[in-house]
């Protein structure tokens, strides 16, 4: 597996809280959480994803074979299933997700289905109404715009109400069509991928340790546990600015901010807390039953403000009241910068691993 050089320092577990008997991680322990979690990618999330994406691509197929007698609605309920399930798997953040030298070209597979906060920040509406409008160039694309290829772009196409759909179907087949292609390059990279991850060492230029596995895996989870914060909740709901910022806000179009969000707290939950070996159950093992209290705190208050917010990110109002949308986001946002911040200073050391975010990126 080729992949970007992970610079690790392997370390005697943080000393816990003199409550608390301080363990050492061992090959053990940390192959219990690798296998648990390449297993669920492997064997559930990414092949159900994949399955939508072939739903997906079908509901786009029928549609445009008769637009006429077809309407769109079932395109766009096969789009919201596909992104919730998309939105579900692309917290993990892995190099086999995001690594360029992954793919076919010069940008990443996680990158070619969702472009995130860059396809607002670089036009790119413009992009696809472009592309519609002549379709047969790039006709790879595959390895042209990634707004052209993903997600958002489709979003766009089906919802904004900015496109003719019916007289846009060759374009719009052509993206759904490249999206399969990366969906099924996904599943097939992270298959290929799968002993390495779970067998480090024994693949020649694949990862060379079980601390290696998990650096990649934290720190995938950690970048993006940063991303929603500043892109999916900071920015957009003006929290720095004091502004909203409507064009901002991820899944406008089909009014899906709010699952959006839904979808990436409940998959973080599950590696963390609920599934069959999970990250609580490691840091337990570990003897960091300190930082696994606060980890379910945590969540506590995520879960209950998800559970009450009612409006979309881009139509919320900024207000002082405390039982405003705006302010049950302020709190949501709030307990998942504390997240970020136990992921930085607990969890990432109590597993042996190094953080490497670049923090000194821009937007």
């Amino acid at each position: 597996m080729k992949k970007t050089v992970l610079s690790f320092l392997l370390v005697t577990i943080l000393a816990a809280c003199s409550s608390s008997e301080s363990k050492t991680t061992t090959d053990s322990q940390l192959d219990d959480l690798i296998h648990a979690w390449v297993d669920l990618y492997s064997n559930e999330w990414l092949p159900d994803v994949q399955e939508k994406a072939v739903a997906f691509d079908a509901e786009i197929d029928l549609y445009c074979s008769d637009t006429e007698l077809n309407t769109i609605g079932a395109s766009q309920t096969a789009w919201i299933t596909l992104n919730t399930a998309w939105q579900n798997v692309r917290v993990l953040n892995s190099l086999t997700f995001t690594d360029e030298s992954q793919t076919l070209g010069s940008v990443s597979l996680a990158t070619r289905i969702h472009t995130g906060h860059e396809f607002d920040t670089v036009d790119g509406a413009s992009a696809v109404s472009a592309y519609l409008l002549d379709p047969s160039t790039p006709d790879d694309l595959f390895n042209g715009n990634a707004n052209l290829q993903g997600m958002p772009a489709l979003e766009y196409v089906l919802f904004s109400g900015d496109i003719d759909v019916s007289q846009s179907c060759e374009g719009l087949q052509k993206i759904s069509d490249n999206l399969l292609l990366v969906f099924n390059t996904l599943l097939n990279t992270w298959q290929e991928n799968k002993e390495d991850l779970k067998y480090p060492a024994e693949v020649v230029g694949g990862f060379t340790s079980e601390v290696d596995v998990v650096e990649d895996f934290l720190n995938g989870l950690y970048a993006y546990l940063r991303e929603i914060n500043r892109y999916k909740l900071e920015i957009p709901l003006g929290f720095s600015s004091g502004v909203i910022e409507t064009e901002r806000a991820e899944s406008r179009y089909s009014e899906q901010t709010l699952v959006t969000l839904e979808a990436n707290y409940a998959a973080f939950k599950f590696l963390f807390l609920d599934g069959d070996y999970n990250l609580s159950t490691f840091l337990n093992s570990v003897g960091r039953t300190d930082i696994n209290t606060e980890l379910t705190q945590i969540f506590t208050v995520i879960d209950t403000s998800l559970s009450t917010i009612e409006t979309e990110v881009q139509n919320t109002v900024i207000s002082d009241q405390e039982d405003s949308d705006y302010q049950r986001y302020k709190v949501l946002f709030d307990a998942s910068t504390e997240l970020v911040v136990l992921f930085e200073e607990g969890i990432i050391p109590a597993a042996g691993a190094t953080e490497n975010f670049n923090k000194t990126d821009g937007d």
